[in-house]
Parts: structure tokens; sequence; C-alpha cells
């Protein structure tokens, strides 16, 4: 996420750059600000993330974890072009996201999805729909040790924070990552892998409910089998 002092360290390239008769441009901003110097990255180290995109994608590519992250990088994988993009998991699917389960309160546990998660969503064009499924909170109300009324705290100078069900943010990205034609495969556990060459083999093995049972993980269960691939992610 870009914040304030990352567009700090982009100023030494600004400094470089030079317009019309050659007057160098953000000259004076950065004057002002020399008197508390900050570390500098040079050029080389700015533009080579840049180039990540140049690189032709991999043949396949596979993604160890079904969860928020696993499936927002399938997302962004996908919305890149890359082909064949799957992703594992170990546990069952989550409920349908249009299901009526989610009306149940306690049978799942909320997060929050602040201003920067809501950056990081929208940079992979998935927050319209996460938005769609999720609850504004436009403030807080906290409880001191053994006092019996909070207080609550509204804050009107930042944009609003969202809670939703993890799952449901599991769902939902679930679904447009499947629209982006990204294959998920639950109930599947990964128990270790290797590497042959420029592949990496995934030692996996199909599971139910008893990978939901399985807290420590790595046990292997019967018709276990290999996969192959080029580009793993574990997430």
């Amino acid at each position: 996420v870009l914040g304030g002092d990352c567009f700090w360290h982009l100023q030494p390239l600004f400094a470089s750059l030079r317009i019309g008769d050659g007057e160098p441009i953000k000259r004076a901003k950065i004057a002002r600000r020399r008197a508390t110097p900050k570390p500098r990255v040079t050029s080389g180290m700015l533009l080579a993330p840049l180039s990540l995109a140049l690189v032709a994608p991999p043949p396949k590519s596979t993604i160890v974890g079904a969860g928020p992250a696993g499936l927002a990088t399938a997302v962004l994988l996908a919305k890149r072009g890359w082909p064949n993009v799957e992703v594992l998991d170990r546990l069952e699917p989550p409920p349908p996201l249009d299901g009526s389960t989610w009306t149940d309160t306690a049978r799942f546990y909320l997060i929050g999805i602040g201003g920067r998660g809501q950056k990081a969503l929208k940079a992979i064009d998935a927050w319209d729909e996460v938005q769609k499924v999720s609850a504004i909170v436009r403030g807080r109300k906290d409880w001191a040790p053994g006092a019996t009324e909070g207080v609550e705290t509204i804050r009107a100078d930042r944009p609003p924070s969202y809670v939703i069900q993890r799952d449901r943010l599991v769902a939902s990205l679930l679904a447009q990552a499947r629209e982006l034609g990204v294959t998920v495969r639950h109930s599947v556990d990964v128990s270790g892998i290797s590497w042959d060459g420029d592949e990496a083999i995934l030692q996996c093995s199909p599971c139910g409910e008893e990978c939901a049972l399985d807290d420590e993980g790595g046990k292997e269960y019967d018709g276990a089998f290999e996969l192959r691939t080029p580009f793993v992610v574990a997430s």
C-alpha cells in the first residue's frame, strides 16, 4: 500500500526529471524537506517491480490456500492474463454467497476492512462486490475494566470501515475468481513440496471433514497424488 512516506522516496526520481528548459521539477519541494533526510532509493530499485509485469507468465500457476490472501492473489493473476491459475485448499468451500447461513452471526467471526484493506481490494477490482455483502461501521464503543457503560466514539474525520464474516469474504472472492476462470479445488490437503528442476512437486491428498478436525495438518490421507507446477504461491 502506497502511503505518504512512499511518495517521499520517489522524490529523488522526480528531481532527476526535467521539463521545458531543463529546470528540475519538484526542486522547491525537495529543498524544503532536506533538513530531515530519509533513506533514498535508486531509480533501478523503483523500476524493478514494474518490470515484473513484462515477464511472460508461466503456463500454470498453483496457489496453496483459498483464504482471502490466496483468492485475492488468484484474482490478481487472472486479471493480469495469467493462464491456468489453480487454487488448492484443505477445507470444504464456504456456504453460498447468497445463502441464508450468513444471518447466524454467532456462527462466524467478523473481520474489519479499513482504508488499507479497501484500497487493496480496489486495486484488484474486487471491492465493489465485497462491499455489497459488508456492513458499514462509523465508530466504536469501548468498555474500561469493570465498567458497565461503554464510551462511544464516532470518527467523522476518516472514511468508514466495514465488517464482514471472514468466510463471506472468502465466498465473495471465490465467486469472483471462478468468474475469471480460476480453478479452485477444495478438500485437497498439501502435505509437502519438493523440486525437480524448474518444477515444484506438491504432495497432495483428498480429504474432507477430517481435514477440518486436523489442526496440525501434514497428515497423508487415502488417494495421495502428486501435482507438478512451475509456479507456486503459499498463502
